[in-house]
């Protein structure tokens, strides 16, 4: 069975990646925090989480319900 995409989940600093990793940690979600750069120059780098596809939604709902802002 192949293994799903992973989704990124950008919240611009990694301050709020690593608090949103825990919020999900202690939720059953599992997560990796990255970063991805702008390729057009406009706004340097941004940090978020991977999540497996299947748990985006609840993932992202998750973060709202805790006041963390997705961009």
């Amino acid at each position: 069975m192949a293994e799903s995409p992973n989704y990124f989940i950008n919240l611009g600093t990694v301050t709020y990646a690593h608090k949103a990793q825990k919020i999900l940690e202690a939720n059953s979600i599992k997560s990796v925090v990255g970063k991805i750069s702008d390729t057009s120059g406009n706004r340097g780098c941004s940090y978020g989480v991977y999540v497996k596809s299947q748990k985006k939604d609840e993932a992202t709902l998750l973060l709202r319900a805790s006041s963390i802002k997705i961009l």
